[in-house]
């Protein structure tokens, strides 16, 4: 199966998740490719909390990640196995490594080479701040046009991924 189709694939289950319920098995090809191990094993970060949090007292984490895990290891008739961790940087080991079938993290050009990512699931809009300057108004408003300028937002979407 090619990273194309799998990417395809990956996306329309996911899809699924919001539609009606599935009442057809998934292609065993697909479930091959997606839980090679028999089970879904899926990378949670918790470092941001808009898509995971911890749980409680050392609790299972929860949160949009977690629930698309969760029904996709259905939807694919498996069961799911969690990986916590608390950075990007984390999942995206554990996917480079193959310790992990699944991940939730924004896509990057660079990381498009080692694996496949389907279509946004949530968009997070984020804002950065300067320090005001405390002269002039022109020169305020050449500060505020220096930090503009100096931040530009790389990829405010997220995506999830599968590992090559």
């Amino acid at each position: 199966m090619t990273r194309n189709t799998l990417a395809v694939a990956f996306t329309a289950i996911l899809a699924a998740c919001s539609t009606t319920p599935m009442t057809t098995k998934p292609p065993s090809e697909a479930v091959a490719q997606l839980a090679p191990t028999g089970k879904l094993r899926a990378v949670i970060n918790t470092g941001n909390p808009v898509l995971a949090k911890t749980g409680s007292a050392g609790g299972e984490p929860g949160g949009v990640s977690v629930d698309l895990a969760r029904e996709l290891a259905k939807r694919l008739g498996v069961p799911l196995e969690t990986s916590v961790v608390n950075t990007a940087a984390l999942s995206v080991e554990a996917l480079k490594s193959k310790r992990v079938d699944v991940g939730f993290i924004a896509i990057d050009p660079v990381r498009a080479a080692d694996m496949d990512f389907t279509a946004a699931y949530v968009l997070i809009e984020g804002a950065s701040w300067c320090r005001r300057a405390r002269r002039s108004a022109a020169t305020r408003r050449s500060t505020a046009a220096a930090c503009a300028s100096a931040w530009v937002p790389a990829a405010p979407t997220i995506f999830s991924s599968r590992a090559n």
